[in-house]
């Protein structure tokens, strides 16, 4: 079962594999506890019929390695710019786009460039 949630074949499993690595309490993980992650995910991608690992410390420990470690290069995300980070890093800046006077529009200017490149990279 945690390998089938994250093959990406129709639409909608890509949308429940996007919702899983978007989780926002993957934000602040530490380090440690993400290369434990990648090690249990890799072990399993290896061994398919193992038993060592429970199907929902598998299913964790693949939602947290897909959303922290860049996948061409292992390299751990900065929490910045984690996909996990999209809507509280945005929500603020939303929310000072909508609720700025109309008047001033340097600061409707200056919030989109503040949150065109976080978006693009995220």
């Amino acid at each position: 079962m945690a390998d089938r949630v994250f093959i990406e074949g129709s639409l909608l499993e890509k949308f429940i594999a996007y919702t899983h690595v978007s989780d926002p309490r993957m934000l602040w993980e530490e380090e440690q506890k993400i290369r434990e992650a990648e090690k249990i995910s890799k072990f399993i991608e290896n061994n398919p019929r193992q038993t060592t690992y429970s199907e929902s410390e598998a299913f964790l420990a693949k939602k947290l390695y897909r959303g922290c470690v860049h996948p061409q290069t292992g390299e751990i995300i900065h929490p910045f710019f984690r996909r996990a980070a999209f809507l509280p890093v945005n929500i603020p800046i939303y929310a000072g786009m909508l609720l700025s006077p109309s008047t001033f529009p340097w600061i409707v200017c200056k919030c989109t460039f503040i949150l065109l490149p976080h978006s693009n990279f995220s």
